[in-house]
């Protein structure tokens, strides 16, 4: 071959080379491409990738830019400006129904009186056409009197319209005479895992503490269909506004549950769903019939609850509360109650997940558990909020694979007043995030909203910095317990997702998981600690879709 013919040979491999590789360029078509962004996978490597292309609602590639994009065409090209996209916040306890009913109820959130309480309460009934007049969110630790109220002003304003107002935490409600007459509590009873309170003369006082409020709150006509829907739609956009694709529902009733499945059905909601069933009658055959595992709806776990709330002194102490000798709060339910539904859980399969907030709930808890799961295991059982938690018990939770599910923000709400309440010696064991992450390696975590706001960037704020949104104190409380960034983002992605026994198709940024997603203005892993709080979710995406 003479040295012409090797170079036209030479050549025509090249020209050959240069055709192949044009013809490979971008030659996979897909429904969207995101590009030019710092994209968080949080896979176990915690890798930072560039780009990713989304088909049919999942992530088919992830990598760096030039790679996707030599690759891929997408029908959308979603160009994120260089800014940073976490996968969509998974809240792993919520009351998502709740709060969209909440438009329907006044708002007593942030009131610094009881008398503050009552001009809302007359403003808001003025305007309300239902013949029940329901409200939420006082808290009488924010008040200058820090006394429970009575019922006598709303005795007074409203003699013929029922009335019960929950406290913040949902475990204390004060309902007028009207109410207390149609539950038919004509005075003071014995009500287990509960209490009606009464004064110096044994009068009612209309304040009910936990179970005693539903003797009211169960001759309240339920919301029809109408009602809800409306409810979980407004839920799901406010959700979406924050970034928050999933959401664990943490105790439904079975009507609930059945309208979420035709609302998914029909379109109209598209949130994921991981509800826990209420330990009733209603979710016993619930159960029987098997588990729900739907693309947008689980059904595989019961909620119970063990205890109160410190708020209102309802959370079961081993110990007298610091302010009020003599009152331990008390378990809503005897130990055999729990043990019964352990041992219905490990029949059918189902998660057992129990509200516990004293230490002696926590307690006694965690040893109905170890009973029935016996060890290593991975039927994930979790303590909802752990609140309060001794170091002795805090073990059990890794010799028996307990996962704890905590809302940081609680720690923030109760700072100001808790150790008047428990006393400062538990205060040291209490909220213990960190420690609670040690046993398991992960800690799930969640607003409990509408008992708090919604805003996961406070639950990452308090989880991180241990500091309120003012930024008190200044030097974060009890930081010991604290967060790293990267720990709170895996608590509101991936471990949320193992939560819920999802892990293989969310929680993560990865092939062949849906694409849930969020773009957001600034990084929160990076930026300065003052700027957290004031960083925006751009745009929420669910299975490949925007939503906002």
């Amino acid at each position: 071959m003479t040295i012409y013919s090797s170079w036209q040979f030479y050549s025509y491999l090249l020209l050959l080379s240069i055709f192949l590789s044009a013809c490979n360029y971008q030659d996979t078509q897909v429904d969207m491409v995101v590009h030019n962004a710092v994209i968080y996978t949080v896979d176990d490597a915690f890798t930072v990738a560039e780009a990713m292309a989304i088909d049919s609602g999942r992530i088919v590639a992830i990598g760096p830019e030039r790679e996707i994009m030599n690759k891929y065409k997408g029908e959308q090209m979603v160009d994120a400006g260089s800014r940073p996209i976490y996968p969509g916040f998974i809240d792993s306890h919520t009351h998502f129904v709740e709060h969209g009913l909440y438009e329907n109820q006044v708002d007593l959130t942030g009131t610094k009186s009881w008398e503050e309480c009552v001009e809302r309460i007359q403003e808001f009934a003025s305007s309300s056409p239902s013949l029940w007049i329901e409200g939420h969110g006082w808290d009488q630790n924010d008040w200058e009197i820090q006394q429970f109220p009575a019922k006598d002003a709303l005795d007074r304003l409203f003699p013929d319209r029922p009335v019960i107002l929950d406290r913040i935490d949902k475990h204390a409600s004060l309902a007028n005479s009207k109410a207390l007459e149609l539950a038919l509590i004509e005075g003071p009873k014995r009500v287990i895992g509960g209490e009606i309170m009464v004064d110096d003369e044994g009068e009612m006082t209309g304040m009910l503490i936990d179970k005693a409020a539903y003797l009211v709150k169960d001759v309240i006509p339920a919301p029809d269909e109408d009602l809800l829907k409306r409810a979980m739609s407004r839920a799901q956009e406010d959700c979406f506004e924050y970034g928050i694709t999933t959401v664990a529902e943490a105790g439904l009733d079975t009507t609930s549950i059945r309208l979420i499945q035709k609302m998914h059905a029909e379109g109209e909601l598209l949130i994921r769903i991981y509800a826990m069933l209420l330990a009733d009658d209603a979710g016993r055959e619930f159960m029987k019939r098997g588990k729900v595992l739907e693309d947008r709806l689980t059904v595989r776990s019961v909620k119970l609850y063990g205890d109160g709330a410190l708020g209102s002194r309802g959370a079961a102490l081993k110990h007298d509360y610091h302010d009020k000798e003599g009152h331990r709060g008390a378990l809503l339910h005897q130990p055999i109650f729990f043990k019964q539904w352990a041992a219905l859980c490990d029949l059918y399969g189902f998660q057992m997940n129990t509200h516990c907030i004293g230490d002696r709930a926590n307690q006694i808890i965690l040893s109905v558990y170890q009973d029935q799961l016996k060890g290593t295991n991975d039927k994930r059982w979790r303590i909802e909020h752990a609140q309060v938690v001794t170091g002795n018990d805090i073990a059990m939770f890794g010799r028996n694979n307990i996962l704890p599910s905590v809302q940081p923000v609680h720690a923030m709400s109760d700072m100001p007043w808790v150790e008047e309440r428990i006393g400062a010696e538990r205060v040291d064991g209490a909220y213990a995030n960190a420690s609670l992450l040690g046993e398991n390696g992960l800690v799930l975590l969640g607003t409990d909203f509408p008992i708090e706001g919604m805003d996961p960037l406070q639950t990452f704020y308090a989880s991180v910095f241990r500091k309120n949104a003012q930024g008190e104190p200044e030097e974060g409380w009890h930081m010991e317990e604290s967060l790293t960034r990267e720990q709170a983002l895996r608590g509101m992605t991936i471990w949320g997702a193992i939560g819920n026994f999802e892990e293989e198709q969310k929680g993560s940024l990865e092939v062949g998981k849906v694409a849930d997603f969020i773009i957001m203005d600034r990084d929160i892993m990076q930026v300065e600690e003052s700027e957290i709080l004031d960083s925006q979710v751009l745009s929420t995406f669910v299975h490949g879709v925007k939503v906002k």
